[in-house]
């Protein structure tokens, strides 16, 4: 429709009326009433608005973005948990081969690139495998209490009660083990790594972790 009324306003107004006949040509009838217009003069000014805002188009401001990403298949980690939901209830304990995904956003450096992936996959992979085989153990849980003791861990949430040995695993301070939070684990550790390593800090750090086929969450901070 739109393109179709640009048009003719390119070939002069007179394709949509003639101000010497009563009403519009055929062409023209056609067009505007099927939007509702049977007034000449709001038929021109409404076309005029369209030409406006499409010659403004070309005077928008571009901008430039460059982004680098490490790919799931690199970072995977097969882990245990179990998580609270729906407030105080408690899921079985089971496990996920997870895989995480991490995105910087940045300008180019004297190399004319963001950051190195090689870099930005070995300071990633040494914080997915501090997870790997783990049995993963939200520590700030409201209903799920850990006890860590020199050689176990000791769960209890309400009647139920796990006890683990302390090398298979990883306390987490999050209040969950969800797919959310252990995304925002890892941008945490990741930004702490990249400042003390490489005294860098991206423009937008982002970490989506998937703990199964289609069903991913994703952790986001912009730094301004």
């Amino acid at each position: 429709m739109l393109a179709y009324h640009l048009r003719g306003c390119g070939q002069g107004d007179k394709l949509f009326f003639d101000r010497s006949k009563a009403g519009f040509p055929e062409s023209g009838r056609a067009c505007w009433a099927s939007i509702g217009y049977n007034r000449e003069e709001t038929a021109l000014q409404t076309c005029r608005n369209y030409l406006q805002i499409i010659s403004s188009f070309g005077k928008q401001k571009m901008t430039e973005r460059f982004k680098v990403c490490v790919t799931k298949d690199h970072l995977v980690f097969c882990s245990g948990h179990f998580i609270s939901y729906e407030g105080d209830k408690c899921e079985r304990l089971h496990g996920h081969n997870y895989r995480a995904a991490v995105e910087i956003e940045g300008e180019l450096d004297e190399n004319h690139y963001v950051f190195d992936f090689i870099t930005l996959k070995h300071c990633t992979k040494a914080i997915t495998d501090e997870l790997d085989h783990r049995m993963m153990l939200a520590t700030r849980n409201p209903y799920i209490h850990v006890e860590e003791g020199p050689c176990s861990v000791r769960v209890r949430y309400r009647e139920r009660e796990w006890l683990f040995p302390r090398d298979d695993c990883v306390l987490l301070p999050i209040e969950n083990t969800t797919a959310e939070l252990l995304a925002r684990w890892i941008a945490q550790r990741l930004l702490e790594e990249l400042q003390r390593q490489h005294k860098y800090r991206p423009a937008v750090l982002r970490v989506e972790v998937e703990e199964n086929i289609g069903q991913s969450a994703t952790c986001e901070w912009r730094f301004t």
